[in-house]
């Protein structure tokens, strides 16, 4: 048998002549590989094809397990999902007889990927789960925790935050139980992400800060970067701007020196959101456009439109009919380019916007454009979900229709005191208290006030709650309902 390993390309191809079936099937195995490691992978799906063929015509099925685990590897490249399912299932059958449990795990996880991609979400968490576990009992903890993150990263793209979290605290576990300290760095940033979402950014920040603490340790310059942009942009949510600012400078100098400028513009979109915060609106505002020129450049329109909402709700308060033009602008295009997500979002910040002109006809738009998208749609992100229920309920209340809003309130201040929606909570109490106060019941609205003015503190809207505190001062000048319906002035994220 020659060696293959020391052949050519060309006497590779030479020997798929050959007269004997076990050389041309070795030789096709043999080049599959070579094109599928170059990254050729449209080129390997013949010859890889072909030696599995040839195995299994020989029955060798240790030899045609291997093949049809080459062959899924490389139908997946190709986006051939289903092609790849039924490789890899021919795989999975053959190694568990005649294979390692590690190799057995690499199909399975093959599997998983090619399942998600196919949406059959069941399967590939069950497939999932299975890889971890036989890569866990093979001591091999570095690829269990990788499948551990994959799983969550999915349970997460599909609004799943509470089994994503539970997924990488697992993930964590696993590379703590290997020492892999990288895995440990990662595994902590995704906790925080799912946790973010859940609205509980005071854990997220102590296992951001853990990440970060990792990377610096074995400076690792990147990586560094990475969680000083990710603590700063949840640091700049929590309300801390001013720890927020160096963290985000020094993650964009290093993206910039390191000629990675996507990742800088997210970092100085970040430090926008914290100069905003602390008052110095035309740097906010310039670094915003900024990045919107780079990202349309770029080609990352998603991106782009994200620089449009971010300026646009510094606009807002000052000039509401432009930047009500620029929402407009972002649905549009959000819609064409199919990001759902971003279509949601500037739907409830142009309904904000809408309800700052106070006048009918922009109520009844706004109505209209919540009720374009569901609530729902959000899954288990809390602090979005929250947001557009109390614009909803809001514009009913300004509509006369406090029946419905009130529901809506209730489910807000049901979701709890997470950090991530503090705010949130507190104008739902706020609307709760117009409600019961246009009912005339004075008592229970004068509580949900003070519930809105705690939680407002707590916030860090400090300036909010003071306006509101005058609703219960019996000198104040201007009636319960007029302070009640000013409401917070803070609508950016």
């Amino acid at each position: 048998m020659p060696d293959f390993d020391e052949l050519s390309d060309k006497e590779l191809w030479d020997l798929t002549a050959d007269e004997d079936e076990l050389i041309r099937a070795e030789a096709f195995a043999n080049i599959a590989n070579r094109l599928f490691g170059r990254g050729e992978f449209a080129e390997a799906v013949s010859p890889a094809s072909a030696a599995r063929e040839l195995f299994h015509k020989l029955d060798r099925p240790e030899l045609e397990g291997t093949s049809a685990y080459l062959e899924g590897c490389v139908f997946l490249a190709n986006n051939r999902n289903l092609e790849a399912l039924e490789s890899l299932n021919r795989a999975t059958e053959l190694y568990r007889i005649y294979a390692t449990e590690e190799m057995l795990a690499d199909a399975v996880r093959k599997q998983a990927e090619a399942l998600i991609a196919e949406e059959d979400f069941d399967n590939a968490t069950e497939a999932y789960e299975s890889a971890i576990r036989l890569y866990e009992s093979n001591n091999r903890h570095t690829l269990a925790g990788i499948c551990a993150l994959d799983l969550g990263e999915s349970q997460g793209r599909r609004g799943l935050q509470v089994q994503a979290l539970q997924t990488f605290r697992e993930s964590l576990r696993i590379f703590k139980a290997g020492g892999d300290y990288i895995g440990s760095g990662r595994s902590n940033d995704r906790i925080a992400a799912a946790l973010i979402d859940l609205g509980d950014l005071e854990e997220a920040i102590t296992h951001l800060r853990e990440s970060l603490n990792i990377f610096d340790y074995i400076n690792d310059e990147l990586r560094v970067a990475y969680s000083q942009y990710r603590l700063g942009w949840t640091l700049v949510s929590s309300g801390e701007n001013e720890e927020a600012i160096p963290l985000l400078r020094e993650a964009s100098f290093t993206y910039k020196k390191h000629e990675k400028f996507g990742n800088a513009a997210n970092a100085d979109t970040q430090l926008a959101h914290a100069l905003s915060a602390i008052g110095d609106d035309e740097d906010a505002i310039g670094l915003y456009r900024k990045t919107r020129s780079f990202f349309d450049a770029a080609g990352d329109m998603s991106s782009a439109y994200i620089a449009d909402v971010n300026a646009a709700a510094k606009i807002s308060s000052q000039n509401p009919n432009e930047a009500i033009a620029i929402y407009r602008r972002v649905i549009a295009g959000a819609e064409e380019i199919d990001d759902q997500y971003l279509v949601r979002a500037a739907k409830v910040r142009m309904a904000e916007t809408l309800c700052k002109l106070d006048e009918s006809e922009h109520y009844q738009e706004a109505i209209s454009l919540l009720e374009t998208t569901s609530v729902d749609d959000w899954g288990q992100d809390l602090t979005q979900r929250s947001r557009h229920l109390n614009a909803l309920a809001y514009t009913l209340i300004e509509l006369g229709r406090d029946e419905e809003a009130e529901p809506l309130l209730t489910e807000v201040v049901s979701l709890g005191l997470e950090s991530g929606f503090l705010a949130e909570s507190a104008e739902a109490n706020r609307m709760l208290a117009l409600i019961e106060s246009d009912r005339g019941n004075e008592q229970k609205s004068n509580e949900l006030v003070a519930q809105a003015i705690a939680l407002y503190l707590a916030a860090g809207e400090d300036e909010t709650a003071r306006g509101l505190s005058k609703r219960l001062l019996p000198s104040a000048v201007p009636t319960p309902q007029d302070i009640l319906r000013a409401g917070s002035e803070s609508l950016e994220e």
